[in-house]
């Protein structure tokens, strides 16, 4: 599919000096709404104790339509820059550190806080970039973690993993991962004296391998024996065990935090896996790795000091690329002036939310994509909700519709029969909004001289542009520059037609 485009409409930022707010996020993996009694009412699910993650809730706002990636690098890319996959190219899973994630043209949370706030990352990257990547990339001055998807592949692995401090790499380094990314983040926090911070933490559980944690940290679990054979046959109780010893160091982190001057993120990164995900999702082919419900819906908990009526849940439809606005602006920084107009940002505050105010976003509508090989069997594709609809598109052009509101489940595409003249309205406004977000290039500027006609688009990843011109817009034939020429200069792509002609010409930028 192409789109033309004619002007740019962008997000900007302007720093403030009034916010004393520190801010710690805290990203949970595999961890799908399913997976918390907070979320999952039904009967038949087997849910953990999570008395730390349920105090948050209890002095925070708890989102119950928040969506995320399918898995879990487009997530971080997102929440960690504010735009979405289609833009910073990181679609799927990095398979190894070194492999190419976030590029640097990318402006980070971090990048944007570093005047103002101490920055530190803490557990799982999975950005790539190699051992410096956390820094150099992702621009955080202290990480201490993880740099791939998983630790390892058996059970010991939450206990002897790779550790990287800094550029910094220890093969073989003791210690149970969830205690060691709370012992680093607690240690960090003491030396930040009265300095603002920011904080990301980014546990590995409950991901893979599944385990048994200290008995300590998961006394529900605790009888549980630990071998290879029980956790093959009963792979969710150790599942579970990983959420309750998370929970209880999570707790460790959150007493040792100055919780008036702090707010506090809590989100899932993508649903939870296939074998242990829980009713209503537990659908083949429907949890992680797939654009369906079970896949993308997430746990979203915002707690500090401005939550408005505290304790209460939003059914407004939010995205973990909202993270991004939402940190900003507790931070200081007002959505009006600078993000850099050369690469928009689909980041929306949830403040308003948070202090019980009207919501009014310009965008309503989210998008998330999957570009992964998807063990599970499901297709690659994208899928855009507004309202109560939800339209999937797959890379095989097949459609599906679905309106959440009576079907949560996705069990009738609307697609198989007629729809209503609602529907049918929605279903354009849907196609409308997934084109326009995954083709249309942003025009930044336009020049002509007697010799070269200059272009200049806003950087994002795997562009792959083309430059046509016509005499006549209203109906003359387009053609294609064949000799234009394409250059990459930093957040900005350059699109040159060396020979323009002498006399009045019109230009369109294709994405292809």
């Amino acid at each position: 599919m192409k789109s033309f485009v004619t002007f740019l409409l962008s997000l900007t930022l302007l720093s403030s000096s009034g916010a004393t707010q520190n801010i710690l996020v805290v990203v949970a993996d595999d961890l799908g709404m399913d997976s918390l009694g907070l979320y999952n009412h039904e009967p038949a699910a087997s849910l953990p104790p999570t008395p730390n993650i349920d105090s948050l809730a209890a002095r925070g706002v708890r989102f119950t339509s928040a969506y995320a990636y399918p898995v879990c690098s487009p997530t971080r890319a997102a929440m960690m820059t504010g735009r979405y996959a289609f833009r910073t190219g990181v679609n799927d899973i990095l398979s190894t550190p070194a492999q190419q994630g976030l590029f640097q043209q990318e402006l980070t949370l971090p990048e944007l806080l570093a005047p103002t706030h101490r920055t530190g990352s803490f557990g799982k990257w999975h950005l790539g970039g190699g051992a410096t990547g956390p820094n150099i990339v992702g621009g955080w001055s202290h990480f201490a973690g993880s740099l791939g998807g998983a630790l390892g592949m058996n059970a010991t692995n939450f206990y002897l993993w790779s550790k990287t401090t800094n550029g910094s790499t220890r093969a073989n380094h003791y210690g149970y991962a969830t205690t060691d990314n709370i012992n680093d983040s607690i240690q960090w926090l003491g030396q930040q004296g009265t300095n603002r911070w920011l904080l990301w933490l980014a546990f590995n559980a409950p991901h893979t391998p599944y385990h048994l944690p200290p008995a300590h940290l998961c006394p529900r679990y605790a009888t549980l024996s630990g071998t290879a054979t029980d956790i093959q046959r009963n792979p969710r109780r150790y599942f579970e065990a990983s959420v309750e010893a998370m929970d209880t160091e999570l707790g460790r982190l959150l007493a040792s935090i100055d919780r008036q001057m702090t707010t506090v993120i809590f989100v899932g990164d993508n649903g939870t896996q296939q074998r242990v995900i829980q009713p209503p999702f537990n659908i083949a082919g429907r949890a992680k790795d797939s654009l369906y419900e079970g896949g993308v819906r997430v746990p979203l908990i915002i707690a500090g000091p401005d939550i408005v009526d505290p304790g209460r849940a939003s059914s407004e439809i939010v995205h973990v690329v909202d993270v991004f606005a939402t940190v900003v602006e507790f931070a200081g920084i007002k959505p009006t002036s600078a993000l850099p107009a050369r690469m928009p940002n689909d980041s929306r505050s949830l403040v308003p939310i948070l202090r019980n105010e009207p919501w009014l976003p310009a965008e309503t509508a989210i998008l998330t994509e999957d570009g992964s090989s998807t063990p599970s069997g499901s297709l690659t594709g994208r899928a855009v909700r507004l309202g109560d609809y939800k339209l999937i598109r797959w890379d095989t052009n097949a459609e599906e519709l679905y309106r959440l509101s009576v079907d949560p489940l996705e069990s009738t595409n609307l697609l198989t029969q007629t729809l209503t003249p609602a529907a049918e309205d929605m279903l354009l406004e849907l196609r409308h909004r997934l084109s326009e977000w995954t083709n249309r290039p942003d025009i930044l500027s336009s020049s002509r001289s007697t010799s070269l006609f200059v272009v200049e688009i806003g950087w994002f990843a795997n562009a792959s542009l083309s430059l046509w011109r016509t005499g006549d817009p209203a109906g003359g034939v387009w053609t294609r520059v064949v000799d234009a020429t394409t250059r990459v200069l930093g957040d900005v792509i350059r699109i040159t037609d060396p020979d323009p002609p002498t006399s009045r010409a019109f230009y369109q930028v294709r994405n292809e």
